[in-house]
């Protein structure tokens, strides 16, 4: 009878360890995967930013545009997607002069890039 129930133990124990690495190896791979998504989605959404400054330009037909590398616009993309997921928010902004995000604003001339031709708009008002 103590053999059964040594067998029988050693069973369920190793149902419930099995059990423990499967659950840890799904969780893993559910993180990797998100943040996998996470991050394709991120540098779409650079790689669209910097068409739709060039389609702006294009159409404008005048001015210039400040094309940001895709790869750090990228990596706020997804900063603020992981907040999104994990709090539910966006996380806090970096921020430039009065409140504007930094990415919207051109060191050189304190325009936004959608106004750097020398257009006036209420954005590059707030910067002033």
């Amino acid at each position: 009878m103590n053999i059964w129930i040594t067998v029988v133990s050693s069973a369920a124990v190793g149902v419930v360890v099995s059990s423990a690495i499967t659950l840890l190896g799904q969780y893993l791979e559910r993180r990797a995967r998100r943040n996998e998504l996470l991050m394709t989605k991120a540098l779409e959404m650079a790689i669209r930013k910097n068409d739709v400054k060039m389609k702006a330009l294009e159409l404008s037909g005048e001015g210039r545009a400040h094309l940001s590398d895709e790869v750090i616009s990228a990596e706020s993309y997804m900063q603020w997607l992981k907040g999104l997921l994990d709090a539910g928010r966006l996380p806090p902004m970096p921020i430039g002069s009065k409140g504007i995000p930094n990415d919207f604003i051109t060191p050189e001339f304190k325009m936004c890039y959608y106004c750097s031709g020398g257009v006036k708009c209420s954005l590059s008002q707030l910067i002033r």
